[in-house]
């Protein structure tokens, strides 16, 4: 989408090989757009896929196992969890940029498999982006084309 835009742009200008700042944040902010706009027109259908009975009930067959024990553990670690973003939120507000970065960074909660699949489908179903999670491997990449590194998606 981005190159796709920025070769347009190259041609309607008549130079193949140098954009302005101004042509080149019109092209980023255009690409921008439009893909937040097909992103958008994704919403509702990948709600109703995943979040509905059905969805839901086959997101959460992914909860068997360990996450039976992380889920309850989750539910008591939020009280700590809020807890260092709140406090991260006044140390950076006075000035301890140190602090708020270190408990901004703290993982407080456990990873669940429910939480990596839902990470997955956000990222490479409705958003459409490359992504690596353990063994699975998404290429395509519908905000900026392609990557030579990953393969065609």
């Amino acid at each position: 989408m981005i190159m796709q835009a920025v070769e347009s742009q190259a041609v309607e200008s008549g130079e193949r090989s140098r954009l302005s700042a101004g042509q080149v944040q019109r092209v980023v902010s255009e690409a921008a757009r439009l893909y937040f706009e097909s992103r958008r027109s994704r919403v509702n259908a990948f709600v109703e896929r995943h979040f509905s009975l059905a969805g839901s009930l086959a997101l959460h067959r992914k909860a068997l196992g360990w996450d039976v024990i992380r889920a309850p553990v989750n539910v008591a670690l939020a009280v700590p969890y809020i807890g260092a973003k709140l406090t991260a939120a006044i140390a950076r507000g006075v000035g301890a940029k140190r602090l708020s970065r270190f408990l901004a960074s703290r993982r407080i909660l456990l990873e669940t498999a429910v939480g990596r699949e839902i990470e997955w489908l956000i990222l490479t179903e409705l958003l459409e982006l490359p992504f690596r999670q353990g063994y699975r491997m998404a290429r395509k990449d519908a905000f900026g084309g392609d990557h030579p590194g990953l393969g065609r998606g």
